[in-house]
């Protein structure tokens, strides 16, 4: 992904191993950025394992454990 979306002329930050919440702060500094006003299309990828949470398709974060860190992950529609 990363190399076809900078051969296509977009700007690629990656990110890795994060928490539920910290994929959660990443969307939303992004989603906030001024130069969305100006700009014609938008690439977000999110790639990880995923779950079903509380009837909700879910992303997990990289400590998810269902038993020790059930709370780290970030719901898709967020």
């Amino acid at each position: 992904m990363e190399w076809l979306l900078t051969a296509l002329g977009y700007r690629v930050e990656k990110y890795r191993d994060l928490t539920g919440q910290e994929i959660s702060a990443r969307v939303r500094n992004f989603a906030a950025r001024p130069e969305h006003k100006d700009s014609d299309s938008t690439f977000v990828v999110l790639m990880s394992h995923g779950d079903i949470i509380l009837n909700k398709d879910a992303i997990l974060g990289v400590n998810y454990h269902h038993q020790q860190y059930p709370n780290d992950f970030f719901f898709v529609d967020d």
